[in-house]
């Protein structure tokens, strides 16, 4: 069991560096923030693919399969919930 804090972040980091991560939020400002967080916690700029729509988003998780997927619940003219639930 890990319980340094500082390992548990770099395994974190280093598992990030190398997944596949896509955004999908509405809000160019929010989809910035969470773009930089990724980064901070380790992710690789040319892994983070960021939408800010339903559609665009849908084709991307059906063809990429990333790792990781961040959405904002609300999303026209579905949500971030049914856009999970068909990807899955």
């Amino acid at each position: 069991t890990i319980s340094d804090p500082k390992q548990i972040e770099k395994l974190f980091a280093d598992y990030l560096k190398n997944q596949n991560i896509v955004i999908i939020d509405p809000s160019g400002s929010s989809r910035k923030r969470l773009m930089k967080m990724m980064i901070d916690l380790g992710a690789t700029t040319s892994r983070i693919q960021t939408y800010g729509k339903y559609d665009e988003a849908i084709l991307v998780l059906e063809q990429k399969k990333p790792e990781v997927v961040l959405t904002d619940y609300y999303l026209s003219p579905h949500s971030g919930f049914d856009l999970l639930q068909k990807y899955s």
